[in-house]
């Protein structure tokens, strides 16, 4: 009996754990590039997108983070193929950035990160006007069925580019079903009151 309750508790959180695992490979970007594509502007003055480090918003230490000089004339793009499962609840978080370097102007549009799904515009910030503005982009996802799909990453401003924008600590996890972890969890909990049954 004790064999089974600990088969149960570790099949248990093997569950969760997997069930929590993030789809995005390199979200913190500390592999570099890699598994990222960068979608570059097809016109005559690329601000090609980096990557940088920063201190986001509640962080006590810096991250790394994809940094992008964006203007009207200079969109870019952050892609990555992304496996998921239909009927399935994908959530996304990412810490953003947008900081101005230039003096004097302090009015200066931040930019918009949007995101969007196999071509399904899921979420997007404006991170305003200012000096520098820190937030996080949010946004979940169902998707229909299951195969791989194309997660991108937009960032534009409406004017020329000026102020650089940050992303980074990037994930995109599905969300447990509440349905299977119940089940577990009666399950280990009736294997609990028989043991202590048998025991007395």
């Amino acid at each position: 009996m004790k064999k089974m309750l600990i088969t149960g508790f570790l099949v248990f959180t093997s569950l969760n754990f997997i069930q929590a695992q993030s789809v995005i490979i390199n979200g913190d970007f500390s592999d570099g590039l890699n598994n990222w594509t960068v979608v570059q502007p097809t016109n005559n003055n690329p601000q090609n997108g980096i990557l940088a480090q920063i201190q986001f918003a509640g962080e006590l230490n810096v991250s790394e983070a994809f940094s992008v000089h964006v203007g009207n004339n200079s969109p870019q793009s952050l892609e990555q193929l992304v496996s998921l499962s239909a009927g399935i609840q994908y959530d996304f978080y990412a810490d953003v950035a947008g900081v101005n370097y230039a003096n004097g102007e302090a009015n200066e549009d931040l930019g918009t990160i949007s995101l969007s799904i196999g071509g399904n515009s899921v979420a997007s910030i404006s991170l305003g006007e200012g000096i520098s503005q820190y937030g996080s982009l949010t946004g979940a996802y169902i998707p229909s069925q299951s195969g791989d799909e194309l997660l991108e990453l937009d960032f534009t401003r409406s004017y020329l580019p000026s102020p650089i924008d940050y992303i980074g600590n990037i994930s995109f996890e599905p969300v447990p079903e509440p349905s299977v972890c119940s089940l577990i969890e009666v399950g280990l909990f009736g294997f609990g009151l028989i043991y202590r049954k048998l025991k007395s």
